[in-house]
């Protein structure tokens, strides 16, 4: 199981444990959270590469972010861009087809000598409502120090504010590292140029160039110094940092996969940072929030027991540990609230992960802090469940823009050299294919190379957002890669032995055999392919564009491949499906579970679970952009109602028109 994509990431943030910092830290017993979902801790994290899915806070404005650490001496902010990738278009054995690529950390360390008798009243936390982190402390003497942080979308920057309240100032210096893998592929090393409290650093990769900053600045009474290896702040009661990062890519360009704009790279990050100083903390932060809260604020989820909202007062690691413990602790109103809160998390991350264009979710998200040979799995994009289980959520709850990054991306590749090539390398003269290991540019690995099957699963995620939208300048733009993708498998098919048509040599992710004719998991995609490309010709009104042997022989494979008992499947199938048809019928819109992982849980509400008692569920959606549909956004709420019927569980359900 690919335990390191975004869902997965949720999962470890939450369960957060404690690492001790350079000095010894007491951390407060109570905090008041700043919004209602919260993630908090009394210990500060650790820096090291291997605690870095389990310990940092993730932050990001969906193309740009990092994640937060929260150390008080020696400190570190890991930060990524989503389209930082080596590799190209061809098909190589892994890990040379390509992965994510993390950019770089910024150090910050206490010069000041304030901590050296300790630290009290330690918090560090995530308010998922407004999509901003935090950390405050104290030092001996009484002063008190917050450290905020946020990656704003409409400033392209992440921003981090560090205050002083007390006798004591601060005294830090900050220098910038750019990721050992992006140095180790760059075929020249990047190097940091350190400027007038600015930090720059830029580079090519096999295909795409790529550029960084960060700026520091200080208020009146401090002191700025900027030497050739790194920025001092002295005496301050105030540091802003400023950071952003980018590259040349364009995923419309379906041969370069760049815009030809490499050699502005360090001049527009320059003008960004340079915009974002302009504005005073606040307006940053303001404008942030109600940016992030666009999204965010679409769904109100909220459990209630005996009339009253579900909360607690426990930091999240003592949570998770109460919930941990007996069954009494889940149905009790803290266990709720934690569940509650990973449901939103799960929102947080696809909403801050998830706004780069034509720039899917890699198997971390957007978030990578690997320095030590390859992230896990490359942190690529995997197709055999992992890309679309990140997307799944989008539509039920009301981020159906959110799912274009992954759409666009689909339309992109299907027109790739690489993609087209590999439906040639299996035999077919027509359509597109991906591999279960794939990259930015429609390039891929060579392992498991007969599972051609993911570009029918990604056609019903283009279909699944034109029945939520029904927008049809939508379809009529997305239709041409249903169609190829239907081309392909129309004549691939072989017939079986008893007239029906079956899928060839295909595989059955994690259940194997390698290779086996007629996987349920194949059969139910191709089913499913057919049925919505026709579908969507029926809504376009144009079958008289294509021609009539094409359509023929896809609606006669759609006959043919009927549905029959499990039993009569091949050997490779899981035998946890025996009451499922071999093929998916009609023209629904579901989801093939040939194999499920247990993640998917994260962003379903349907994970809340529907055997309590004495529980209140009230859920409002609110429209998110014209082209979401109120009546499909009904059929969402009419499925999950229909989910708890029979149940001691009322939810009601308001959906805007």
């Amino acid at each position: 199981m690919k335990k390191h994509f975004i869902l997965i990431c949720a999962i470890a943030s939450l369960f957060t444990s404690a690492v001790a910092d350079d000095n010894i830290v007491s951390g407060v017993a109570t905090f008041e959270k700043p919004s209602r979902h919260t993630l908090w801790y009394n210990q500060p994290a650790g820096t090291g590469y291997a605690d870095w899915e389990e310990y940092s806070l993730p932050i990001g404005n969906g193309e740009f972010g990092g994640s937060i650490f929260g150390n008080v001496v020696v400190d570190k902010i890991t930060f990524n861009e989503k389209s930082l990738w080596s590799g190209n278009s061809d098909t190589r054995p892994n890990p040379e087809h390509g992965e994510y690529l993390k950019f770089g950390s910024i150090w910050i360390t206490d010069i000041s000598g304030n901590f050296e008798r300790g630290i009290t009243d330690y918090v560090r936390y995530l308010d998922i409502d407004n999509a901003v982190a935090g950390v405050a402390f104290a030092d001996a003497d009484g002063t008190a120090y917050t450290r905020t942080y946020i990656a704003s979308q409409p400033d392209k920057v992440m921003a981090a504010r560090y205050s002083a309240t007390g006798a004591n100032t601060m005294s830090m210096r900050f220098a910038v590292e750019p990721g050992a893998p992006l140095c180790s592929l760059s075929p020249v090393k990047p190097e940091v140029t350190y400027s007038d409290g600015d930090a720059t650093f830029s580079g090519k990769l096999e295909l795409i160039s790529y550029a960084s900053q960060m700026s520091v600045s200080a208020d009146e009474g401090a002191t700025v110094t900027t030497g050739k290896d790194g920025i001092t702040v002295s005496n301050a009661r105030e540091i802003i940092i400023y950071v952003t990062g980018a590259t040349d890519y364009d995923g419309s360009n379906a041969f370069t996969f760049t815009n030809g704009k490499a050699i502005h790279l360090v001049a527009d990050m320059n003008s960004r940072i340079r915009q974002a100083k302009t504005k005073s903390w606040q307006q940053l932060l303001d404008a942030h929030i109600a940016d992030f809260r666009s999204y965010m604020a679409r769904v109100q989820f909220g459990l209630t027991v005996n009339g009253k909202n579900v909360d607690s007062k426990k930091n999240t690691k003592d949570l998770i540990d109460f919930y941990g413990e007996s069954q009494k602790n889940k149905d009790s109103a803290e266990g709720l609230y934690l569940e509650q809160l990973y449901y939103h998390y799960g929102r947080y991350l696809l909403i801050s992960s998830n706004r780069h264009q034509a720039v899917p979710n890699n198997l971390q998200g957007l978030w990578c802090d690997t320095d030590k040979g390859h992230a896990p799995w490359n942190s690529d994009i995997h197709t055999n469940i992992n890309i679309q289980m990140n997307y799944w959520p989008t539509e039920a709850n009301a981020l159906g823009d959110l799912h274009l990054p992954f759409l666009d991306y689909i339309v992109n590749i299907s027109n790739s050299p690489g993609c087209i090539n590999q439906a040639k390398a299996a035999g077919q003269s027509v359509g597109w294919v991906v591999n279960t290991e794939s990259n930015l540019f429609g390039g891929m690995s060579s392992w498991s190379d007969n599972y051609t099957i993911a570009n029918a699963w990604y056609v019903t995620h283009l279909w699944w957002h034109y029945r939520y939208t029904l927008d049809r300048e939508y379809l009529k733009r997305v239709f041409p890669t249903m169609w190829s993708a239907s081309q392909y498998w129309a004549e691939r098919l072989v017939h079986a032995d008893d007239g029906t048509y079956e899928c060839p040599k295909e595989f059955s992710p994690e259940h194997g055999p390698q290779v086996e004719n007629a996987t349920a998991h194949s059969q139910q995609l191709v089913r499913e392919l057919f049925d919505n490309t026709l579908a969507a010709i029926e809504v376009l009104g144009n079958r008289n564009e294509f021609p009539a042997e094409w359509l023929e022989r896809i609606r006669n494979s759609t006959l043919a491949c009927t549905p029959r008992p499990i039993s009569q499947a091949r050997s490779g199938t899981s035998s946890s499906r025996t009451a499922r048809p071999f093929c998916a019928s009609g023209n629904t819109v579901h989801t093939p579970w040939a194999r499920m992982h247990i993640a998917i849980l994260l962003t379903s509400w349907l994970y809340i679970r529907s055997h309590r008692s004495s529980l209140a569920t009230t859920t409002s959606f609110l429209p998110s952009t014209a082209s979401h549909s109120a009546p499909m956004l009904r059929l969402a709420g009419q499925w999950a109602g229909a989910s708890t019927s029979g149940q001691e569980r009322s939810m009601a359900t308001t959906l805007a028109a």
